[in-house]
């Protein structure tokens, strides 16, 4: 995150005062801990998980929440989930959620192409 919220960058890094931007309800948490998500463990990460992050992430498993058209045929898991329930024709093509406006400032919303697939219901 560097100084993205503020410190010095040298001896401390504020992070994010996101209360104000959490749904009714609910609130926001920050790992301090984990796996770096530039390097997810297909082990620990589904297939259609949404990641909420304060930095670009450059993994291939990781897509910005941006609407973006995807093939059917490269993305089959993600597809199972999702259908053509934000866009395309949902035969060759499907699209992502856009979250762009739903992310707080300074953060973004990405969705994991890879993984488990989460248990069904």
């Amino acid at each position: 995150m560097g100084t993205r919220f503020g410190g010095d960058g040298a001896n401390n890094f504020n992070l994010p005062d996101l209360r104000a931007k959490a749904p009714a309800k609910c609130r926001y948490l920050i790992a301090v801990q984990g796996h770096d998500p530039n390097s997810p463990r297909r082990d620990t990460v589904f297939v259609g998980e949404l990641m909420l992050l304060p930095f670009d992430v450059t993994a291939q498993s990781l897509r910005l929440c941006n609407g973006d058209l995807l093939q059917v045929e490269q993305n089959k898991a993600l597809f199972s989930l999702l259908r053509n329930r934000f866009g395309g024709d949902g035969q060759k093509t499907f699209a992502l959620p856009d979250l762009r406006v739903a992310a707080p400032p300074k953060f973004n919303y990405y969705i994991s192409l890879q993984g488990m697939l989460p248990p069904k219901s």
